[in-house]
């Protein structure tokens, strides 16, 4: 009879457990951002959570005589010379089109320019490919800016041709092409 008693109560006692797990629904996503709303390089803040980028990323080391970092065919940022004073290991991601929420449709992915708020002395130049299923050309479109996720977009100044449209960057942060 005792025997029969723990048995039962060893059951119970699992079977319960698999309950607890199978109702346990709360899926943990990450770190919370910071009050600014920033994450560590490669992660990304979304509903005050930081995932990770893990679209495409790229590094690069960049110092004063300038450089290039190329995300595959869809976009190249090209870092003038002495637009850095210091050497800085430049991260380009790729967070996809949906972290900039639902107020914009960008036609690009949405990228990240990293490290957090690197100023440069010269402009750098964000250069997106045109995908022709866009069906538009570079005239109608323009390439925003943003330090972060949850500040204004603004317009960059720069140019486009049919086959690429262009924005000049004074800090690194977030950008993506839309429609003019």
């Amino acid at each position: 009879m005792v025997r029969g008693w723990y048995v039962l109560n060893k059951v119970s006692v699992i079977g319960l457990l698999f309950v607890l797990a199978a109702c346990d629904t709360e899926e943990v996503k990450g770190p919370p951002c910071d009050m600014s709303g920033q994450c560590l390089p490669s992660f990304v803040c979304q509903s005050g959570i930081c995932i990770p980028a893990n679209e495409s990323l790229t590094t690069s080391n960049c110092g004063p005589e300038g450089c290039e970092v190329a995300l595959s065919n869809e976009a190249i940022l090209l870092i003038p010379p002495l637009a850095l004073t210091t050497s800085e290991l430049i991260t380009f991601t790729s967070v996809g089109r949906g972290s900039v929420g639902n107020s914009w449709s960008p036609l690009s992915s949405v990228f990240l320019i990293e490290p957090d708020r690197l100023l440069f002395q010269a402009p750098a130049t964000i250069e997106f490919r045109v995908d022709p299923s866009w069906g538009l050309s570079g005239g109608d479109l323009v390439v925003y800016w943003s330090p972060d996720l949850s500040a204004t977009w603004k317009p960059l100044t720069g140019g486009f041709d049919d086959e690429t449209v262009r924005g000049e960057l004074g800090q690194s942060g977030y950008v993506f092409v839309a429609r003019r």
